[in-house]
């Protein structure tokens, strides 16, 4: 009886043989496919708003459990009332996104918000919000798993400085303290844009978890407006500033001039002197002939947190995109220089912005919405670049499809995991458009990292100083490796595996025949 049990056992593993070697095949091709889709390329981006109003000025954070955390403006039309104004939240856990839901009431006033993940687990959100004597910035926080509530959030706190805000931006620092930068209108009155003057970049901070706030300090000090603010803090709790001035978006006077820089060394106690970013005077490939005015828009800052501090932005007047490399935190710049392969859109938003931050290995990433070609109406789409330390990576198209990508925000979580989210505008124009917004996600070739406790801010350094004049540079070379894998990474696996999996069904027949004659005996 145990011959025969041991008999039909045999059989059995012999009949399971086969199969067990395709399903081992298939969970190979699935890993080493997972596992080369994570390192060299970006997922299929995907509609997370999908709505019928609009979806727009999309902000994101990524808490510690990997969770990713998604905000939006969802503006919808009320006929004969104009736009109807909210925010909504959405959150990704690895296996789905969470069906949107509304977190801040509709009003008839527009929102502009920005997240951020707390040291005690809360989400940080800043948004406008109407008071009688104009809209200003406000701060709410909630328990990350319970932010899709609108019950969970606190009560709104007014952080703003003069009631006459636009945009906020706001970041987390080692130690847990909340660093906020908004615009808002200035100190003086009677400047160009009337009586209550134009808008200047103001700074804020907590250390308390948004219960107390430090008194607002002026960061532009400009006669002219200043906006499109952004904050970045690096891996050596350097804080980074950087906006534009000329444009005011309240009284709507103003055209694009320069774009300024600015860091503090010392948790926001004091600030460098702001690095004007004025280049290019003149350049080879004009935009356009009728240009009224030509001046730099849309600056973003990375920064490597071991001295390396990247500037990034375009001209309205010209088709390039520019940048410069500092690699002593700002105390000296290289001469700018052009990013090659990609160009900036045609000058028709005023809200489009760019976004760099840096990953474990210190490589800066930087992600922008423009074309592969030098024509106003060339296909846009939202491209994503590495900057080495010595040279750009060829721009990777993240989106390309209907409609006008803008407004791409980008965060980089466990050192290495890539993830961005931007607006699509119909191609109907501006006018009662309609916007979604859309996600996705990549590796990058950096160590994966496991968030830890927070640790005391590194020692402080002597802040940066401005460059008086900027000077033209030539195209730089073109490094298809930069900031990416080593040429033929996974090459031979891939050989291997396709020669396996080629021949299976060869090693399959040659088994069932062999069980079967042997059976038949």
């Amino acid at each position: 009886m145990l011959r025969i049990v041991g008999w039909a056992r045999n059989k059995l593993l012999l009949l399971l043989a086969p199969f067990s070697l395709i399903v081992f095949l298939a969970q190979v091709a699935g890993e080493i496919s997972t596992l080369q889709a994570q390192q060299s390329g970006w997922a299929e981006p995907i509609n997370i708003s999908d709505t019928s109003s609009s979806s727009w000025f999309p902000d994101m954070a990524v808490d510690d459990q990997g969770n990713v955390h998604v905000v939006w403006c969802e503006t919808t039309h009320v006929e004969w009332r104009g736009e109807s104004e909210q925010i909504l939240y959405t959150r990704w856990d690895g296996r789905e996104w969470l069906e949107p839901n509304d977190i801040v009431a509709p009003e008839f006033f527009i929102h502009r918000n920005a997240i951020a993940v707390g040291p005690s687990g809360d989400l940080l959100m800043v948004y406008l919000k109407q008071l009688t004597a104009g809209q200003t910035v406000h701060f709410t926080k909630a328990p990350v798993e319970q932010a899709w509530s609108a019950a969970a959030w606190s009560s709104p706190q007014v952080v703003g400085a003069h009631a006459g805000a636009y945009m906020s931006d706001l970041s987390i620092d080692q130690l847990g303290r909340i660093h906020l930068v908004f615009d808002d209108r200035g100190d003086g009155t009677g400047e160009l844009c009337g009586p209550s003057a134009c808008a200047d970049i103001l700074y804020r901070r907590s250390e308390n978890g948004g219960r107390t706030w430090t008194a607002p300090v002026n960061l532009s000090k400009s006669p002219i407006g200043s906006g499109r603010e952004q904050i970045e803090i690096d891996s050596s709790s350097v804080i980074h500033v950087a906006w534009d001035e000329g444009w005011d978006r309240l009284s709507g006077i103003g055209d694009p001039l320069y774009s300024a820089y600015s860091a503090s060394f010392d948790g926001g106690l004091s600030w460098s002197n702001p690095l004007t970013i004025t280049y290019p005077m003149t350049t080879t490939v004009p935009l356009t002939t009728t240009t009224a005015t030509s001046g730099t828009a849309q600056l973003t800052v990375g920064a490597d947190g071991q001295g390396g501090v990247m500037l990034v932005w375009r001209n309205t007047a010209y088709w390039e995109i520019f940048y410069q490399w500092s690699t002593d935190y700002g105390k000296t710049w290289a001469t700018p220089g052009i990013i090659p392969g990609v160009f900036a859109r045609f000058w028709t938003s005023p809200f489009d912005l760019y976004d760099m931050t840096a990953d474990s290995a210190g490589h800066t990433h930087l992600l922008i919405t423009g074309s592969q070609s030098p024509r106003w109406d060339a296909p846009l789409g939202v491209y994503h670049l590495v900057w080495d330390g010595n040279a750009w990576s060829d721009p990777v198209q993240v989106y390309s499809g209907p409609g006008d990508p803008e407004y791409p925000r980008l965060v980089i979580s466990e050192g290495n995991h890539l993830h961005a989210v931007w607006g699509v505008r119909d191609e109907e124009g501006r006018t009662l458009a309609h916007y979604d917004v859309w996600y996705s996600e990549s590796y990058s070739a950096a160590p994966s990292q496991t968030p830890v406790p927070l640790t005391p801010m590194a020692t402080s350094m002597p802040g940066p100083t401005a460059t008086p004049t900027l000077v033209p540079s030539p195209y730089p070379t073109i490094s298809s490796g930069a900031g990416g894998l080593p040429d033929g990474l996974y090459t031979e696996n891939d050989e291997v595996l396709r020669l396996l999996i080629a021949v299976s069904p060869v090693f399959l027949i040659v088994l069932l025949a062999v069980v079967f004659r042997k059976m038949r005996r």
